[in-house]
Order: C-alpha cells, then structure tokens, then sequence
C-alpha cells in the first residue's frame, strides 16, 4: 500500500478542507499542539493520506513555499461533478488542460477528469475511471 504524505501551511484547516470536498475520514489527529507539530490521518475510499505543518527544522514544505508541486494525486471520485464544483467554491483552481468553458475532460464516453490546484497548493487529477 502507498499513502502520500503532504505538508501544508495548517494542517487542521487542510483537514477541515478534505472532509468537506472529498469525504475524508479522520484517522488520527494531532491538532492542538503548536503550529509547526500538528498532523493528521486521513483516508478517502481505500487511499490514505497524511498531513503535517510546514517546520523548517524538518525540511519539509509545502507546495506553495516551494512555489509549485512536481506531483500530481490521481483520485477515483463517484460523482465528478459535484467534488468539483465543492473544490472551486472553497478556493481551488482549474488547470490545463481543465478551463473555465470545459472543466471536465472527456477522454472516451463514461471517462472524464479534470485537474485542480486545492488552496494548500497540492495537485489533483479527478477521474470518474
């Protein structure tokens, strides 16, 4: 099993955020210690996740300090449509090839996805396939 492991700039409000959009079940939480500590588990369908502040003694970074994100998380969601629409009323954005005009890609009939950058500056691939 892989589970990937994101740094963000907080990590409770990130996990607030993947509760809301994707229907993120806790794990484990460590949230009421300092900023720079706090972490969280989470799963979404099978796929496990975890995340944790940003702390500079542990090298780690999130993608928006780093000023981008070499990785891409490819999710299976049900209902490809509404994620997207929870995802851009809670600050994510389209990026190519999604637009505004055509957020969804058709890839043959019945596969589609789109690709969205969520607010913490990870990279998500949507797919219904």
């Amino acid at each position: 099993m892989i589970s990937v492991n994101m740094f963000v700039s907080d990590t409770k409000k990130a996990l607030e955020f993947y509760k809301f959009v994707f229907g993120a079940i806790p794990i484990e939480e460590k949230l009421e210690t300092n900023p720079g500590e706090r972490s969280a588990r989470f799963k979404i369908g099978e796929s496990r996740f975890a995340l944790a502040d940003e702390n500079p003694n542990w090298e780690s970074q999130s993608p928006i300090t780093l000023g981008g994100n070499p990785i891409v998380i490819q999710l299976t969601v049900t209902n490809l449509k509404e994620t997207l629409q929870k995802l851009l009323k809670k600050d994510s954005i389209l990026i190519t090839p999604s637009t505004e005009e055509n957020p969804i890609i058709n890839i043959v009939p019945d596969k589609q996805f789109a690709n969205i950058k969520d607010p913490f500056g990870h990279i998500w691939t949507l797919s219904n396939f």
